[in-house]
C-alpha cells in the first residue's frame, strides 16, 4: 500500500487552528476536527484494517484445523474486527 494522501494546505491549516485549544475549544473547533478526521483519516485507517484482515484470513487459511471449535472461534474473532462502533 502506498502512503496516505497528503492533506490539502487549507485543511491542514484548519486542523491546526482548531485542535489543541484546551479550554478555549469551541463546538465549531470540535466539528472541524471531526470532519477532517472523517474525511482524511478514516478512509486510510479502514484501508489498513482491510489489508490486515486479508493478511490474517490468508494466514488462518494456511493452517490445518483439527479443532473445529477453535477454528470457529478464530473465524469469529477475525470477522469481529470488521465491526466499528460509531
Amino acid at each position: 500500500m502506498s502512503g496516505p494522501p497528503r492533506v490539502a494546505v487549507q485543511d491542514r491549516a484548519a486542523f491546526l487552528r482548531s485542535y489543541g485549544r484546551g479550554p478555549r475549544t469551541t463546538k465549531r473547533d470540535v466539528a472541524v476536527v471531526r470532519d477532517l478526521l472523517r474525511v482524511h483519516v478514516l478512509p486510510v485507517m479502514e484501508a489498513r484494517i482491510d489489508e490486515n484482515l486479508r493478511a490474517a484470513r490468508a494466514a488462518l487459511d494456511r493452517i490445518s484445523t483439527r479443532d473445529r471449535d477453535a477454528r470457529r472461534l478464530l473465524d469469529a474473532l477475525l470477522e469481529g474486527q470488521r465491526t466499528r462502533v460509531r
